[in-house]
């Protein structure tokens, strides 16, 4: 007969077979672990243990998952981009709405299905619904490694089908039409619009460029910082990833928008600026954007869809995904052509491609 040990310390008994049995309970459930040697065993027993106040713990404390969260936001801030974060609150806010209040260890797949289904059914985006999903995984993902909860419920709960639509951005023609627009109209933000069509830098990217990171004799720009607004302030970070720090080329239309900008005696001041020598925030750029699309005569695009456009552009160009992904800085190609690869050279290029090859043997 094996030693009853006292209550709340689990179990360790060998069996016939040799093996070390460990047994402990973890909030509602009951935890049973084998183990080849005693000592193994022990330290096994050890970890549970630790889990087990931990979990009694929370249950004293009463987390809720909408505590859990900002916590959550407070242990990835450090690592993450005000941007991002942003992002993470935006799209994580309905969720905390609807079952933030419970407890941390309460929660189960039925109840964060159901609640996704409630988004749903109130009209929120699949998309974005998708995307909280996802982030949820994530949050209670660290939850478990941090021993705050046994395992995660949001391993079984089927992530939302979400389709995007075929993006739809300019003709080459409409592009040029455009561009044309933004240089030759004396209407605010022109230069800066036409050179982000042009270069496909973010417009972090953008907004970090002063007039030191311009080489006109080899007609480049050199990033090497972002300017990423977060709510009422700015901050100066690095390119988003180390792919992104680059030297971009720049066409005509790209120089002759820099070249109808001041120029300061201070080479690091940015290039881009308000009349108060200070960074647009991209959201006051958007209704000057709309006039300039209506002045063309072209679709309505956001800031980032004429990132979309110079990518475009440049697989129309040249047709190679690699000097594109490194133009645009993204850390791999594949990256380049799910997003932009639909529209670079067409698919029956191919065909007449290995006609002229065999013709040519």
């Amino acid at each position: 007969m094996r030693a009853r040990r006292p209550n709340g310390t689990g179990s360790l008994y060998q069996r016939d077979d040799g093996y070390w049995v460990v047994a402990v309970s973890v909030g509602d459930q009951r935890i049973v672990k084998y183990r080849r040697t005693q000592k193994a065993a022990q330290e096994l027993l050890s970890q549970l243990l630790v889990s087990q106040q931990r979990r009694s713990l929370i249950k004293t404390t009463g987390l809720t998952l909408d505590a859990w969260i900002e916590q959550w936001f407070d242990l990835n801030q450090p690592r993450l981009r005000p941007s991002t974060l942003q992002t993470y609150r935006q799209v994580l806010t309905p969720i905390s709405t609807t079952i933030g209040t419970t407890k941390l260890d309460t929660l189960t797949p039925l109840l964060l299905t159901q609640a996704f289904l409630k988004l749903q059914r109130e009209g929120i985006g699949q998309r974005r619904v998708q995307l909280a999903h996802t982030y949820l995984k994530t949050c209670l993902s660290q939850a478990v490694d941090l021993d705050l909860i046994a395992a995660n419920p949001m391993e079984r709960v089927k992530k939302p089908h979400w389709k995007p639509k075929e993006r739809q951005y300019w003709s080459v023609a409409e592009a040029d039409r455009f561009i044309t627009t933004c240089l030759e109209s004396p209407a605010k933000w022109g230069p800066l619009f036409a050179f982000l069509t042009t270069t496909g830098l973010r417009i972090s990217e953008a907004l970090g460029l002063t007039w030191a990171d311009v080489d006109w004799h080899k007609r480049q720009v050199r990033i090497r910082q972002a300017l990423v607004w977060s709510k009422e302030s700015f901050r100066i970070l690095p390119p988003k990833t180390p792919a992104g720090r680059r030297h971009v080329s720049l066409t005509e239309s790209a120089l002759a928008a820099l070249q109808q900008l001041p120029r300061p005696m201070d080479q690091h001041m940015p290039i881009f600026r308000t009349s108060n020598d200070t960074p647009p925030r991209p959201d006051h750029l958007r209704p000057y954007l709309i006039t300039r699309c209506d002045q063309a005569g072209v679709p309505r695009l956001h800031l980032h869809g004429l990132r979309h456009v110079a990518a475009m552009l440049a697989l129309e160009a040249v047709g190679d995904a690699y000097l594109v992904q490194q133009r645009l800085g993204h850390s791999h190609v594949t990256v380049t052509l799910g997003i932009y690869g639909y529209p670079a050279r067409k698919e029956a290029v191919i065909a007449s491609a290995v006609d002229e090859l065999l013709k040519s043997t």
